[in-house]
């Protein structure tokens, strides 16, 4: 379980990912890995929508990717004290727009969810008051792509949402058997804009 100490969320990290999960086909990502590593750390540009962009990455690239962030992620390199703090900002920030939309939808009425232990807790609640358990989905994906962008910090952002999309599914094991296991270009453009959110919200704290 994550724990938060004046809001600084300490995570429980992921185990290694399965790759293969995405791909029928067996892939060396040790191989992939050393052939993908990232660039030198440079500059953010001004908007990575501003840049070229063709295609995503192909699933062995996007697989490679995703094992040399997560070794980073892991290992608690290339500057993860400030990573922390814009990871436990984006995962605030992630669920204060979840409420409004909730908000929006049922009313300012209590969100009954049971934790862990079985007890209910009501998440219908500011972010920053919000027990650590219920954000650590969404500091785990935002220290992922907080590290991304810091590494690749070139790569347009549909590529970027892509392997957002990519690792997702490698957190969320049920959904590997839904309509959403499809690759990134093929989703709803709703489902589309909800990984470009991830990318905005952190990169807005970067």
């Amino acid at each position: 379980m994550a724990t938060m100490s004046n809001n600084v969320i300490t995570p429980k990290l992921l185990p290694p990912l399965n790759t293969q999960i995405t791909s029928n086909m067996p892939v060396n990502t040790s191989t992939l890995a050393r052939s993908h590593r990232p660039p030198p750390l440079t500059l953010l540009p001004q908007s990575h929508s501003d840049l070229q962009y063709t295609a995503p990455c192909n699933e062995e690239i996007e697989a490679a990717i995703i094992l040399n962030i997560d070794e980073v992620v892991k290992h608690r390199m290339c500057g993860y004290a400030k990573m922390n703090i814009i990871a436990t900002k984006s995962a605030i920030e992630m669920h204060n727009q979840w409420r409004n939309v909730y908000i929006q939808q049922n009313g300012n009425v209590p969100c009954i969810k049971k934790n862990k232990e079985g007890k209910e807790v009501d998440i219908n609640v500011d972010g920053d008051v919000l027990c650590s358990e219920f954000l650590e989905f969404n500091y785990n994906i935002s220290i992922f792509v907080a590290t991304c962008i810091k590494f690749y910090p070139y790569k347009h952002i549909e590529e970027i949402s892509s392997i957002i999309h990519r690792k997702w599914l490698m957190m969320n094991p049920s959904a590997n058997e839904s309509a959403f296991n499809i690759p990134y270009t093929l989703l709803p453009e709703i489902e589309k804009n909800k990984k470009r959110n991830i990318f905005r919200i952190v990169s807005d704290f970067m």
